[in-house]
């Protein structure tokens, strides 16, 4: 997990997906899942795929956060831009901070 929030992420994954792939996420630290949708799919220089999913409708819950900012969209948009930040907008939500979140530190 690179970057999250209410509508979707942006991850890496271990294998290829097509962009406009519908899939299930599924986070095992919530036991939450949502429907959504391959926006945009690199590869990076590491080899593994670098994946921006939108979820069908916003889903707060799911990374098991709390994204404190009053202003986010209530509306689904499946082409919209991943919101980055939580804490109003000022702090962004890195993997590493996810982890933490998490109890996962390694």
């Amino acid at each position: 997990m690179l970057a999250v929030d209410v509508s979707g992420g942006l991850i890496e994954l271990e294998s290829p997906v097509a962009t406009g792939l519908r899939v299930l996420a599924v986070n095992e630290n919530t036991d939450e899942n949502v429907e959504c949708s391959v926006v945009v799919s690199t590869k990076t220089n590491s080899g593994k795929p670098e994946v921006r999913i939108a979820f069908d409708k916003p889903s707060p819950n799911f990374w098991g956060i709390d994204f404190a900012c009053e202003e986010w969209n209530v509306e689904p948009s499946k082409n919209a831009a991943v919101r980055q930040f939580i804490n109003g907008g000022t702090t962004p939500v890195t993997a590493e901070m996810y982890r933490r979140l998490m109890g996962r530190i390694h």
